[in-house]
């Protein structure tokens, strides 16, 4: 293990740094990965796989591939992880992982872990698992919920989120240039509660998707945005 208060990983020499990071410092740390190796010594693992114990800790991947508490039944706790700005940055976190927050602006993140809030404006970020999050916002680029995992409360800005997790949504808002789409798996799921702006795209089957409290059009008709519900259903109208 390594006590340290700031630490930075640049250059792409060893394909295998796995380090231990056992924060003593009286402050937070901040943890840099400049970049990594192209590949690991062992196939389809990331060069650099760290450890880290502290709920304040910074972890920002720029580029190169990191895996955090990756091998066997690790864990790990951090207060922030960021993915970005290069399109090489790749981050995996795994289930082992204790996380409050995770923001991605580039590159991807396979997400196996749940997080209080997950921010996604470019890039690409893949939920897997059981794990909630407490509250997801995407601005932009693809992101894909899989898994069990609920999510609290889902706004969506622009990019595309795919829905295929069976967990609970409570509250999703579905703005202009936002794609919401439940049809890349027909595992049955319920939305509590959805909200749609001028410009939305939801896509969905009723038969498997669930909406408890219907859909409300703020500001916006059905002709104001693309909506595919799937078929055989009656629409009930009513005020918001």
């Amino acid at each position: 293990s390594i006590g340290y208060k700031n630490s930075n990983v640049k250059g792409t020499g060893s394909p295998r740094i796995m380090l231990n990071l056992d924060d003593t410092a009286d402050t937070a740390a901040s943890i840099y990965i400049h970049n990594t190796a192209g590949t690991a010594t062992e196939a389809n693992k990331p060069p650099v796989r760290l450890l880290h114990d502290n709920a304040s800790g910074i972890l920002r991947v720029m580029n190169g591939f990191v895996g955090l508490a990756y091998e066997g039944d690790e864990v790990s706790t951090i207060g922030e992880v960021h993915v970005g700005p290069n399109a090489n940055a790749k981050l995996d976190l795994t289930k082992g992982v204790t996380v409050t927050t995770v923001t991605v602006s580039a590159g991807t993140c396979n997400l196996s872990a749940g997080a209080t809030t997950v921010r996604v404006s470019s890039g690409t970020l893949n939920k897997f698992g059981s794990g909630a999050i407490t509250t997801l916002d995407v601005d932009g680029g693809t992101v894909d919920i899989r898994g069990t995992g609920t999510i609290g409360t889902a706004n969506l800005d622009g990019g595309t989120t795919y829905f295929s997790s069976t967990g609970t949504i409570t509250t999703l808002t579905v703005n202009g240039n936002a794609v919401a789409d439940f049809t890349q798996f027909a595992d049955t799921r319920t939305v509590t509660n959805l909200s749609v702006y001028e410009g939305f795209t939801l896509l969905l089957d009723r038969q498997v998707v669930t909406l408890t409290n219907g859909i409300d059009f703020h500001r916006c008709g059905v002709e104001d945005g693309t909506l595919q519900l799937g078929k055989d259903y009656t629409v009930s109208l009513s005020n918001i």
